[in-house]
């Protein structure tokens, strides 16, 4: 069974600051229609790799430009997996390996929200991932077909390092956030805040401004506490939107209004669950901390939502079209 996204907060919104569309979770789509869910299913682990630890933060994407959809996944040791879906857009997976970097396996101690994002202007995607506030920038040596990768830098100038807030911990998305083209950071928080890092320098030397909190109706965005953020078109409006997974079990979506530099976030929408209420995954399965991935997964145009947890499981939901 699956419900519509519903709107829980009223009023319009006011200018703030978001991310534009990133194709690092659209896989083989531009814009991808998102207003209900089905319930969850668990994922099973490819039998022949090793068992992750947990928990589990992962990311839809595209690994070698060939509009198929994988997806990459952190683990509670700071490893990070590439994991194969099964083919036919069948919701299965089928294949994990981990991925290296400078001539080793990726492990930086502790779970942290990948990112896939072409950081330096070759047209050629790289690693970025957040960890003790440093953002680590795992630059792709390789092709798009083939991609190697070097070992990590520090995201910002070597004098001065981005630093992120001190409770952001491995919630960290890279978008365009007022489209200049130059990759912004945007992190959420343990406390429930989200600020973005406007990068106001070039490919080459970025160069990262003070944190700014994002704000709707004229007042800082701020949930309960720990929200993990994405920023992509999940409308169908070629615009993107602000997605959070709060707190432990549920999604909302902040929809953008305009397509022009900074986006203005519409109201709050929360996806509902089977139960009527809001979608809360901790009540379909045994999850708490809800890190949301989105993407095309079955081959519909129309947005899923493969979500990690606490545990060493992986969820998909089905996106279903109004």
């Amino acid at each position: 069974m699956c419900v519509a996204v519903v709107c829980t907060v009223s009023g319009r919104a006011q200018p703030s600051p978001a991310a534009t569309a990133s194709a690092k979770e659209a896989a083989a789509a531009t814009s991808l229609n998102f207003v209900a869910l089905t319930d969850p299913v668990a994922l099973a682990w490819p039998k022949d790799a090793p068992t992750p630890k947990k928990p589990l933060m992962p990311l839809l994407t595209d690994w070698e430009g060939d509009q198929q959809p994988d997806l990459l996944v952190s683990d509670g040791d700071g490893k990070l997996w590439l994991v194969r879906l099964a083919a036919d857009h069948a919701v299965a997976l089928k294949s994990a390996e981990a991925v290296k970097a400078g001539g080793k396996e990726i492990s930086l101690g502790k779970v942290f929200q990948p990112n896939y994002v072409d950081m330096d202007g070759d047209g050629i995607p790289d690693l970025i991932a957040a960890r003790d506030r440093h953002v680590l920038v795992f630059h792709n040596s390789g092709t798009r077909e083939k991609p190697e990768f070097d070992d990590w830098t520090f995201a910002g100038s070597y004098k001065s390092p981005v630093l992120l807030p001190e409770d952001a911990g491995p919630r960290l998305e890279v978008a365009d956030w007022d489209r200049n083209g130059l990759p912004d950071l945007v992190a959420g928080t343990w406390s429930g805040a989200v600020v973005v890092f406007l990068n106001h320098g070039t490919r080459k030397l970025a160069m990262y401004e003070t944190a700014l909190h994002v704000t709707v109706e004229n007042k800082p965005l701020k949930k309960a506490y720990i929200c993990s953020v994405r920023f992509l078109d999940v409308t169908g409006d070629g615009a993107a939107d602000l997605v959070l997974g709060i707190n432990y079990s549920y999604i909302s979506v902040y929809e953008n209004r305009t397509r022009l530099s900074m986006p203005m976030l519409r109201k709050e929408a929360k996806v509902l669950g089977s139960d009527g209420g809001p979608f809360e995954a901790r009540k379909l399965t045994d999850i708490k901390h809800i890190f949301p991935a989105i993407g095309d997964v079955d081959g519909d145009r129309v947005a899923d939502v493969v979500f990690g947890n606490e545990s060493e499981k992986l969820f998909f939901a089905k996106g279903i079209k109004r």
